[in-house]
């Protein structure tokens, strides 16, 4: 009996130890973008794989080439719109040809998110919406690409991505 209750006493003694060691260490150890990005392709349920992009996002600039890597590889629609809205919100302008291919996404969920992401982006709203008729989408996305042409060829394009940061 008396075994017992030491054995008890070491576990709970052990475990307090523990909770303590890890509150001195500031908690749990942060998962690194490549940890996160890892979970977001590769975690066992939808809603992990969702919530390791959102703290993705969270990492700032050192999560956009783990967020283009998501987009180009996840086959979740709501974990790759979720990677485009990260992008957008990170101004990521070198990922815009690959966003506005995701305006032809066979998923409503990643063609819409992909169509706000690339208007924000761009300045320019031309009325997309993922679920027009494929005739109207995609002459839209004609469009679009064409004003990407024009903007990021442009001499002022350093200067237009400044100004769509908030920068100016």
């Amino acid at each position: 009996m008396r075994s017992i209750s030491l054995l008890r006493t070491f576990s709970v003694g052990v475990s307090l130890f523990g909770a303590l060691a890890l509150a001195a260490c500031g908690g749990p150890r942060e998962r690194t973008p490549e940890e996160l990005a890892t979970a977001a392709l590769a975690a066992d349920t939808l809603g992990e794989r969702e919530a390791a992009v959102a703290k993705l996002v969270e990492a700032g600039p050192p999560a956009v080439p783990h967020l283009r890597r998501i987009l180009a590889e996840s086959d979740d629609p709501s974990v790759i719109a979720l990677a485009i809205d990260g992008l957008g919100r990170h101004y990521d302008f070198d990922s815009m040809a690959a966003i506005i291919d995701a305006m032809e996404h066979e998923s409503p969920v990643v063609r819409g998110q992909a169509g706000v992401v690339v208007a924000r982006l761009l300045g320019r709203d031309r009325r997309f919406s993922a679920d027009l008729p494929d005739e109207d989408r995609r002459r839209i996305i004609g469009y679009t690409r064409a004003d990407w042409e024009e903007v990021s060829n442009s001499d002022y394009f350093e200067e237009f991505k400044r100004r769509v940061r908030g920068e100016e």
